[in-house]
């Protein structure tokens, strides 16, 4: 901006004729303004996962050959669940409890140790699994607006025309926040503040390029002496247009019969104020960010609204009692060790497949503004 105090007139001392006005910087007609936001939305809950367990065996019934040995490896309390096991996954166990049911009487399998019956009690169990979620989804989002030069402001160029050159300000946005009942950035007031911030940036650099002119004009030598660089001037120019500027430059010459010394001199038409900005900003921003993609992204939920198919992808039992009842039903057995090897073998097994909470992968979405 230019200083406000009073400039020397140096409109009395101009040779006829020699003040020329050009604009030294190309004024920007198109801008294209591109809003980066990355950020990682968090968020945690608890869910009890032993109803989709019992789910997963016949008939809904925790039924068992091998009970001791399942109770053994259920999870325990603080243990972090999910295939990386060396390091976080989102699951960490709260509460873990299975126990037998001691008032249910369950069936038996009947089987053969030389030559001898004996029945294999078959056990139910019940019980709670509690465990504790935690996300953090990494979010990319973009927006891009283009404005157009229209009625010496700045508005939305709705369709693009690739022909024309344009200014691009790229402006960017890191977060590292929690969001209640949203699931992106740029449509939040934040986010929205963000986007407007960037547009004021633009339209202001917009508007310079509009107003950056440069006056030169001869005076004489003699009258030149009493100027210096970066002193502030004024020019009369016509009775309606007085220049005010700062020297930005001085070149004198001398000969035999001339001694005149050329100044440059910086200068803006009009200042660019924030009631010019406030009136683009409206034309441009007077809207809200929405998603250009119809569909959502598939498995990315908003932390706020988590369902179990969100955690769950899906849960499986290996050797359920009816299995271990097939293999083992009147089958002829050397001695109790064989009996238990083939037990150990036919462990009754609980498989949790769970979406991995802290994915490296980074869902981007672009967003476009929506006229209210």
């Amino acid at each position: 901006m230019l200083p406000h105090d009073v400039g020397k007139d140096i409109t009395p001392y101009v040779l006829m004729d020699t003040a020329a006005i050009e604009q030294i910087r190309a004024p920007l007609h198109r801008i294209k303004i591109v809003v980066r936001a990355m950020w990682v939305q968090k968020g945690q809950g608890a869910i009890n996962l032993f109803p989709y367990i019992k789910n997963a065996f016949p008939d809904r019934r925790v039924l068992s050959l091998t009970g001791d040995a399942l109770k053994a490896s259920f999870p325990s309390i603080g243990q972090t669940l999910g295939k990386k096991m060396a390091r976080k996954t989102g699951y960490t166990v709260l509460s873990s409890k299975l126990v037998r049911c001691s008032t249910t009487k369950n069936d038996t399998i009947p089987v053969n140790i030389q030559g001898r019956k004996f029945f294999l009690p078959v056990q139910e169990y019940k019980g709670h699994f509690w465990v504790q979620w935690s996300c953090a989804y990494k979010r990319k989002e973009k927006i891009e607006i283009l404005l157009r030069w229209q009625s010496d402001h700045y508005v939305p160029l709705l369709q693009a025309d690739s022909t024309e050159a344009c200014k691009v300000f790229d402006f960017k946005v890191k977060k590292d926040v929690i969001f209640d009942g949203s699931d992106t950035f740029l449509d939040t007031k934040t986010g929205y503040l963000a986007i407007q911030q960037a547009v004021e940036q633009s339209i202001y650099a917009g508007f310079q390029s509009r107003q950056a002119y440069l006056l030169k004009v001869d005076v004489p030598f003699v009258c030149s002496l009493k100027y210096t660089i970066g002193d502030t001037v004024t020019f009369t120019k016509s009775t309606t247009e007085v220049i005010k500027g700062r020297i930005s430059r001085l070149k004198s010459f001398c000969d035999c019969e001339h001694a005149k010394t050329t100044l440059w001199i910086n200068f803006s038409k009009e200042t660019v104020n924030l009631e010019n900005i406030r009136n683009s900003l409206q034309h441009s921003v007077q809207g809200v960010a929405k998603n250009k993609e119809e569909k959502q992204d598939p498995g990315v939920p908003n932390t706020t609204h988590i369902e179990p198919e969100h955690l769950i992808k899906c849960v499986s039992v290996r050797n359920a009692a009816c299995q271990q009842g097939k293999s083992m039903q009147n089958r002829e057995f050397a001695s109790k060790t064989d009996l238990v090897n083939v037990l150990k073998e036919n462990l009754t097994e609980i498989y949790l497949d769970l979406h991995d909470l802290t994915n490296k992968q980074i869902f981007s979405r672009n967003y476009e503004i929506v006229k209210n």
